[in-house]
Order: structure tokens, then C-alpha cells, then sequence
């Protein structure tokens, strides 16, 4: 009798004979319970690298199942599991903060380089998380913030009087000025050096990917006749507003040499800059009144001979 043959007999009895052969297994199990656990911990130990291949090509392969089942059983089970976590954590909390902290100094560099990386990766979801979160908890950080300021309120009235007995330097490394003026601890002597050091490059705000250059040709020549043809009011509103207007550029393409262009207070050309742009773009295109006149202020006047 071959191997085949021989497994598949094996196979055959224990399809007949399977409830009583369990039945058999489980009270062998519940009797010999010590015994049991002795013999699967020293079998683990000895195939401890072959079960934890066999267990890495399984999950790699039922990645997919496993994740599902793992959902679905969560979501039947969510209250029983519940309970459970919270049982176990009040039980177990002392034991499960000492293996965080101690797993966290063992692994700091490692943890805070991926950490870095994934919030690089995620900027966009981490700002609106945060934004959620701030606005939720606003109740909660406004008592926070201000039981801290009264618990460290004179160790913060220190700094702020060891800062201003600081001697007045200006900031500004190209300062020409020989005798700055200025209160103790002010940055800069003066409104020029304080806009040179907060201006392109310099400003602490700066950001290389979000520099934004225009055409040539959008000149305050071409602004002046967008607010002589709009009328010097926003043409969304319709009416002249207090707000300072904005020129906005309906197609968001700023180097194009002849622009579609519209007048727009700082209301409404945040809410174009800042929403949905193809929405925006079709309704000046179709629905927007003024859309005929888009392209006047680009014609040149016929020559006279």
C-alpha cells in the first residue's frame, strides 16, 4: 500500500468516525490538561523558526480572508469584546504601560522615524484630523490651557521678564544700523528689518513647492482694465462691497498669457480658490451672466490706416 493510499484510509476513518474521535480529543485534553500544554510548549520550541514561517507564508496568502473574518467577528462580537478589553486593561493596566514604555525607549529612533514619515505622507489627513479634533474638544483644550497658564503662572512671568532683560539685538544680519533701538528682547530695530527677515526665503512660513508665478503679460495694465470692465464690483455679489477685491483666474492657470479673468471680493475668491475648482471653473463657463465678456479685456483696438 502506498503513501497516498495509506493517508487516504486515514482520511476515510476519520470522516466516518469524526464526532466520536473529537469527543475522544476533547476529554483527553480537559483530563490531561498540564501534560497537554507541557507537550504543545516544548513542540513550539523546537519548531519555534518552522511554525513561524508556515504562520508568515499563511497570513501573506490569507492576508485578504483573514482581514475580513477579522472585521466580521469584531463587528458581531463588538460589546462582548468591549467588555472584555475594558476587563482585562483594569486588570492588566499597571503590566500593559510598564511593555509600552519599555518597548518605546527600546525602539524611540526607530518609532519616531516612521512616525515622521507617515505624517509626511499623510499631511492633507492629519490636518483635517486635527481640525476635527480641535473643533470637538474646544470646551476641553480652552480648561486645559488655562489651568496650565494658572498652575505655571510665575514660572512663566520668569521667562517673560528674563526675556525682556535680554539686550536689544536686531536679527536683521544685514543691519547697517550701528545703534539699534529697541525694547529689551525685540527682534528687530525697525519695521524695514523686520520685513526684510519675514519676506520670501527668510520667512519662517516659507515653502518651495507652494511658489506661485505669473505671466508676464498679467500686468497691472490688465488688472486695471479687469476692474474698469467689472466695474470695480465683485461679480458674484453683484455690489460694491467694503472688502479689498481680488482678481481671480478662472481656470487656475496663472502663466497663461491671456487669462480668463474675473473681479471677485476676498470672500468669494477664497471660496473659488480653496472649493472644489471644477465645479467653480463650469459655472463661470455656464451659468455665471458675465461669461460673454470674458475675453474683452484681451481684444486690441482695430489699426486706423
Amino acid at each position: 500500500m502506498t503513501d497516498e493510499e495509506k493517508k487516504a484510509k486515514r482520511r476515510e476513518h476519520y470522516l466516518k468516525n469524526r464526532e466520536r474521535i473529537c469527543a475522544e480529543r476533547r476529554e483527553y485534553r480537559v483530563t490531561h490538561k498540564e501534560r497537554v500544554k507541557e507537550i504543545n510548549k516544548r513542540s513550539n520550541e523546537k519548531n519555534k523558526e518552522k511554525i513561524g514561517a508556515y504562520k508568515r507564508e499563511y497570513n501573506k496568502q490569507h492576508r485578504e480572508e483573514k482581514s475580513q473574518y477579522n472585521k466580521e467577528y469584531t463587528r458581531r462580537n463588538k460589546e462582548r469584546l468591549t467588555v472584555y478589553a475594558k476587563e482585562y486593561y483594569d486588570k492588566n493596566g499597571e503590566m500593559i504601560s510598564a511593555k509600552r514604555k519599555q518597548y518605546y525607549h527600546e525602539n524611540k529612533e526607530r518609532l519616531l522615524s516612521a512616525n515622521k514619515k507617515w505624517v509626511e505622507d499623510n499631511r492633507e489627513y492629519v490636518a483635517a484630523y486635527n481640525k476635527k479634533w480641535r473643533t470637538a474638544n474646544a470646551d476641553w483644550i480652552r480648561e486645559r490651557s488655562a489651568g496650565h497658564r494658572e498652575r505655571n503662572k510665575e514660572r512663566f512671568a520668569a521667562i517673560n521678564k528674563a526675556w525682556r532683560s535680554q539686550p536689544m539685538v536686531c536679527q536683521n544680519p544685514d543691519c547697517t544700523e550701528t545703534d539699534p533701538r529697541g525694547e529689551p528682547g525685540q527682534k528687530y530695530c525697525c519695521p524695514a528689518c523686520f520685513v526684510v527677515m519675514n519676506s520670501g526665503d527668510k520667512c519662517y512660513m516659507w515653502r518651495e513647492d507652494k511658489v506661485r508665478t505669473y505671466a508676464p503679460e498679467f500686468n497691472n495694465q490688465l488688472k486695471k482694465a479687469v476692474k474698469d470692465r467689472d466695474g470695480h464690483m465683485c461679480q458674484m455679489h453683484e455690489d460694491l462691497l467694503p472688502e479689498p477685491m481680488c482678481i481671480h483666474h478662472i481656470n487656475y492657470d496663472p502663466l497663461n498669457p491671456t487669462p480668463e479673468l474675473v473681479l471677485l471680493c476676498s470672500s468669494c475668491h477664497g471660496k473659488t480658490t480653496h472649493g472644489n475648482r471644477e465645479i467653480w471653473i463650469r459655472w463661470f463657463h455656464e451659468e455665471w451672466a458675465g461669461r460673454d465678456k470674458l475675453a474683452s479685456v484681451h481684444k486690441r483696438p482695430a489699426q486706423t490706416a
